[in-house]
């Protein structure tokens, strides 16, 4: 593959003939190869010949270059992971070349753009160690994400400066090919991964019905969705090289390699993995801030004055890049200082202001390079928290608004957002949210209590001596008078099902239901009625992924059906269950309960 890493002037050119007898190389292109290669944990080479690919495209005459290749650096490596699997790529070499121009493809025709023949270019050679496309795309984020991490393309997008030579090729294993087909010019990742897996199947359908594959050079034909032919080629790969006469080696400053040889690299993937491992942070995440160096740098930053790491990974991810780019500026040239993000961050989890005014001072601070505390005075956005200031306009709101509470009394929960909305806006959105719907629930008298109904025999039913998973409808019946108001009954999944027939995308369902009631802070308890065999499987789950919500969930199960007796005449299990749950549910204490057949078992879980 080619990186370009200069401009289009031929005063850039890496190699140019000075009296036709010196080669010079751009100093700005030698760093920043060799910035590279060290990024590719290769072995870097202080001095090397001056050489000339076999097979280069002829230039015009206008275009007198030399069409010198220098090899830096050899024996490096990158580590891919492809669906949990990992794999180390060989970086078997790394040149420094004069590009010799770009095939282009218009209107069906192959044409060579010769306006960057001259300008530096880096060739990286890997190993044949790439078994489908999508290895080579991911291989190529993975560089594009290091060239980005490394500073080395200032101003630019890698991707754009990345182009790609694919070598595609199929044989028995052990055995190797007899031929190579060579994909040219790919300038996208995109199109990397299409056309070598389009390529790999054309040759496994000539090699599986008896045919033979030649060697030669393809296009990818984008709008077809296909490879076609270019050119002929040898059945050798083409990229021998041979000495320039005359020309006397290349040897890269003394100076460059100490710096190099002596810095330590954390590669991008090597600190994302730190991350996780240190503060916890989802991969996406972790993938997210290490994308370049100086938003880790801003992240990691921004902990040491107190910041925590999943807020500060949150707001960066979700609102600080957002705004930073509609702003056009860049993190580390923004006025937002780490200092000043966490003093902002620390705000928000003091209750001093809410999400909304966070991101009004974020980029306040952005646009006027002001303390955030100056502007969070002079702007008057301190949280509105004191229940007596707020209650005045609870109690004024539930009046102007009848309907809506009157359907908020019938466990309708759409109101609940209505209302709130209405006080924010006479507070010009300054009232703590969490703070209002607490007080209208209480002005209401309202307790919800969501019962999320996984099936199981706790609401099923006996037909000739099997249970078969009954629905919500059960479920309402078995409820006391008493604990009736403001239940709320929803069935997870699409279809009533027994404990042993949970599928991984029912425990998905689950888990988003009980994150929607937690998030949308209507829910005073959440009761999860569920089967016995995988109880103890899902009970678990749902313990590691909410264990710190402030929402008591119940999960309750029945040995029996509703409405029948056991052998020895116990009572009528799945009902007492039911209403034990819904009775621990609406206390809002902080507990995790299990009910058995025989009654709860307190702290499971």
């Amino acid at each position: 593959m080619f990186l370009q890493i200069g401009g289009k002037s031929r005063d850039l050119s890496v190699c140019r003939r000075e009296d036709n007898a010196v080669l010079k190389i751009n100093a700005q292109a030698v760093r920043r190869a060799y910035t590279l290669a060290h990024a590719l944990d290769c072995e870097l080479l202080g001095q090397a010949p001056y050489e000339r690919p076999a097979g280069a495209p002829d230039l015009p005459e206008k275009f007198a270059l030399s069409g010198a290749s220098v090899k830096i650096a050899v024996n490096g490596f990158m580590d891919i992971e492809f669906h949990r699997r990992k794999k180390r790529i060989p970086v078997t070499e790394v040149r420094i070349e004069e590009d010799a121009g770009r095939l282009t493809h218009s209107e069906g025709k192959a044409k060579m753009d010769y306006s960057y023949a001259g300008a530096p270019s880096i060739r990286i050679r890997t190993g044949a160690s790439f078994e489908l496309g999508e290895e080579a795309e991911i291989f190529l984020s993975e560089l594009r994400r290091r060239i980005q991490y490394m500073g080395i393309l200032k101003g630019v997008l890698p991707e754009n400066v990345i182009r790609c030579n694919a070598y595609v090729s199929l044989a028995s294993y052990p055995d190797e090919p007899g031929y190579y087909v060579k994909l040219r010019n790919l300038n996208s990742f995109n199109f990397v991964r299409k056309a070598i897996n389009a390529e790999l199947h054309r040759q496994e359908n000539i090699l599986s019905s008896g045919g033979k594959v030649v060697s030669e050079s393809r296009i990818w034909n984008e709008r077809q969705g296909q490879t076609e032919f270019y050119q002929p080629r040898e059945s050798v790969s083409n990229l021998e090289v041979f000495p320039i006469a005359g020309a006397p080696a290349f040897k890269c400053p003394p100076a460059l390699l100490a710096e190099l040889r002596a810095s330590a690299i954390e590669h991008p993937s090597e600190r994302q993995n730190r991350l996780i491992e240190t503060w916890g942070l989802s991969r996406n995440r972790a993938e997210f801030i290490c994308d370049e160096k100086t938003r880790a740098d801003f992240f990691e930053e921004t902990i040491t004055f107190g910041a925590d790491a999943m807020e500060t990974a949150h707001w960066l991810m979700a609102d600080v890049t957002g705004i930073l780019r509609k702003e056009g500026k860049s993190i580390q040239h923004s006025p937002l200082s780490p200092r000043r993000f966490a003093a902002i961050l620390a705000m928000y989890n003091n209750r001093v202001i809410n999400s909304t005014t966070a991101r009004h001072l974020i980029t306040a601070v952005i646009e006027t390079d002001r303390d955030p505390g100056a502007l969070l005075q002079e702007n008057n956005w301190r949280q509105i928290t004191d229940p007596e200031q707020l209650g005045i306009l609870v109690r004024k709101t539930i009046q102007e608004n009848e309907p809506e509470v009157k359907r908020l009394k019938d466990a309708e929960m759409g109101p609940l957002e209505f209302l709130t909305g209405l006080i924010m806006k006479k507070t010009r959105g300054l009232a703590d949210p969490t703070v209002v719907k607490t007080l209208l629930k209480q002005e209401l008298q309202i307790s919800i209590v969501y019962v999320l109904a996984m099936g199981g025999t706790i609401s099923g039913n006996v037909d000739n001596g099997e249970v078969s998973a009954g629905d919500t409808e059960v479920l309402k019946t078995m409820v006391s008078p008493e604990l009736s108001r403001h239940i709320r009954f929803e069935r997870v999944t699409s279809h009533s099902l027994l404990s042993e027939e949970i599928q991984p995308a029912d425990w998905a369902a689950l888990i988003y239901a009980i994150a929607s009631k937690i998030s949308s802070d209507t829910a005073n308890g959440i009761v999860i009625t569920h089967g016995t065999d995988t109880l103890a499987y899902t009970a678990a789950l749902i313990y590691w992924l909410f264990a710190d919500t402030p929402v008591p969930i119940i999960f309750t199960a029945s040995n029996t059906p509703p409405e029948t007796k056991g052998q020895n005449e116990m009572p009528d299990e799945a009902r007492e269950n039911l209403n034990r749950a819904i009775v621990l549910a609406q206390e809002k204490k902080r507990e995790y309960m299990l009910f058995s057949g025989n009654g709860p078992c307190p702290r499971l879980i």
